[in-house]
């Protein structure tokens, strides 16, 4: 019963790790969208992300994270072939690609999406809700 409890925390520890790295995979590209062409002295500023989601949103954010996780594995294996810079460059665009089609694709934008995770690594009834939903998924 002890190891099951253990085994159950480790891989909610995997999931809030993997929650973060996916956070940072899609604030990166977000954020390199979102700077280019800004005003001068506003690129790269800190916003507050909201606290407040839906049922629905959180429903969707799992769902999106449930294809991202898919996505990353399959363009992950793509990647550790490949030792060309610029086509592991192209693999790489291409995976961002799929994965802002994978959130969009459930009716979600990606901004959304950032900041339910955002605010999920600080909330822990968000995080337990979203994980519990993905659970459901897997």
């Amino acid at each position: 019963m002890c190891n099951g409890t253990f085994s159950s925390q480790l891989k909610n520890t995997g999931k809030i790790a993997l929650l973060s790295l996916l956070l940072v995979f899609g604030l990166a590209a977000q954020g390199m969208a979102q700077n280019y062409g800004a005003p001068e002295g506003q690129q790269g500023q800190q916003q507050a992300v909201p606290s407040d989601f839906s049922d629905e949103e959180i429903d969707k954010v799992a769902t999106a994270y449930v294809d991202i996780i898919d996505i990353r594995e399959a363009y992950h294996g793509r990647l550790a072939e490949v030792d060309n810079p610029e086509v592991a460059q192209q693999i790489q665009m291409e995976a961002n690609e799929k994965i802002t089609e994978a959130v969009e694709n459930n009716g979600i934008d990606v901004e959304t999406y950032n900041n339910v995770i955002t605010a999920a690594q600080t909330d822990e009834g968000l995080m337990n809700n979203l994980l519990s939903k993905i659970d459901q998924l897997q």
